[in-house]
């Protein structure tokens, strides 16, 4: 292809007037549309770029892409043309040119972001990727780089140039991984098909990012870097950031597809985290003045009296009743989280989701039989952890599991949780009762302990 620079006129209608923007395809500029007088934005593939038909008819998926959503938070795309030239036709794509910042910009410029404005942030993009997902198109490659942030604050996502649609067939071979590797799904990395799963997975690294100020999966090299994927949990976030947020983004990073939320849903979920209530409490009333007052001893006496028998009848009726306390009524059922470790995953998540939780899976190495829960968290009991309440698995990537083995281990876990439960006997004040003592007797002669009788 031939070159491009300020000045040019491209196509006898576009005025090149400066360069704004390099990715991985090509170069944009700023132009202005002779015909209509309007600021664009022209996408221009690189210098020395060979034209063929794959990065052509990826260049026009772009722009039927992009060009048939329509929402805010999406960049506009206006027209699709190819200018001749001395080395063969370029082509461009011509979009709505948008005064912003990038987030990696941003995030080199301030560092971390605060939790409200990653929020809002998420908010913004997660309704565009629904419009997007809706219409069956993925975007496949968002990075802080594809969004901008424009002067009033909206997120606007850009760069539509390695996207795909579900009614299209794809413009890359099974296999090959497209896409920008501190931003990739653990199924992009085994070279998976990228469905709108993936664009959360990187929505939510994008996230991370934001509030820690590092990439959670960066390595020294490319290839660490796409392995960590596959081998290592994202850093946990700071407790400066709340709990909620915490567990959005962590559910938004489960290795699993099936296990992370629809853009639609962390929409939703981002909108719940500005409807915690503030509870305020009222100021303690003034200390009213009262004039002292003078009691004979008699009375004093006959006072105190009385509040021993009261404390007397209040105790013996805690100890008949034998609750130290009653909830209110319409006080909130806790959830309990049932123990789910040995039984295989599928069987296990849909026992946590019966119990109302939401399920993450980790796929760890370990000598069980694949699909093996290892371990989760948080273990048996209460729960006492933040919303959405969730239980993260630690599942074996062993190898299968014979049919014996699997009967076997199915069957060990189900008698394990058909033991019951010891219920432990506790004193109204915290104490242990002590085992009541019978009348002393004559002493017995030992005989053999019960159950050890022989006939």
């Amino acid at each position: 292809m031939d070159t491009r620079a300020p000045g040019d006129l491209l196509d006898s209608r576009y005025e090149l007037i400066e360069r704004i923007g390099s990715g991985g395809m090509g170069t944009v500029f700023r132009a202005r549309d002779t015909r209509l007088d309007r600021i664009v934005a022209v996408k221009l593939l690189h210098h020395g770029r060979e034209v063929d038909d794959v990065t052509r008819s990826r260049l026009q998926a772009e722009a039927r892409f992009a060009g048939g959503l329509q929402h805010p938070g999406i960049v506009q795309v206006y027209d699709y043309g190819e200018a001749p030239g001395e080395g063969g036709p370029t082509p461009y794509v011509v979009m709505q040119h948008v005064e912003g910042t990038p987030v990696s910009e941003v995030l080199r410029q301030r560092g971390p972001l605060d939790p409200a404005t990653v929020a809002t942030l998420l908010d913004e993009l997660a309704q565009a990727l629904a419009v997007a997902h809706a219409s069956g198109i993925v975007h496949r490659d968002l990075k802080p780089s594809n969004i901008l942030v424009t002067g009033t604050g909206r997120a606007v996502l850009v760069d539509f140039g390695v996207a795909r649609s579900d009614t299209t067939e794809p413009l890359t071979e099974t296999g090959q991984i497209i896409g920008s590797a501190d931003y990739l799904s653990p199924e992009q990395v085994r070279g998976q098909r990228a469905t709108a799963a993936s664009d959360i997975y990187a929505l939510g690294i994008v996230a991370h990012q934001c509030l820690s100020g590092t990439s959670p999966f960066r390595r020294e090299t490319q290839a660490a870097t796409l392995l960590a994927r596959l081998n290592d949990d994202a850093p946990e976030l700071g407790t400066d950031v709340p709990a909620p947020m915490r567990t959005l983004v962590g559910t938004m990073l489960s290795p699993e597809p099936g296990d992370r939320p629809t853009a639609a849903e962390v929409a939703q979920r981002v909108a719940m985290l500005d409807q915690q209530p503030t509870v305020v409490l009222p100021p303690m009333p003034a200390a009213v003045a009262t004039p002292h007052r003078f009691f004979d001893r008699r009375r004093l006496v006959a006072i105190a009296a009385a509040a021993v028998l009261l404390l007397g009848v209040g105790t013996t009726l805690v100890v008949l009743n034998g609750d130290d306390a009653t909830p209110p009524a319409g006080a909130a059922e806790e959830l309990v989280v049932p123990s789910v470790r040995g039984d295989q995953v599928a069987a296990a998540a849909k026992e946590l989701r019966a119990a109302g939780f939401d399920v993450v899976r980790r796929p760890v190495d370990g000598s069980a039989a694949r699909g093996v829960v290892l371990r989760q968290s948080p273990g048996p009991g209460v729960y006492d952890g933040g919303e959405p309440a969730t239980v993260v698995l630690r599942v074996s990537t062993g190898p299968a599991a014979t049919a014996v083995t699997a009967s076997a281990s199915s069957s060990a876990s189900a008698a394990a949780k058909s033991a019951p439960p010891a219920t432990p006997v506790t004193h109204p004040h915290g104490k242990k009762p002590k085992k009541p003592k019978g009348p002393k007797g004559p002493a017995h002669p030992k005989g053999p302990k019960p159950g050890k009788h022989k006939p």
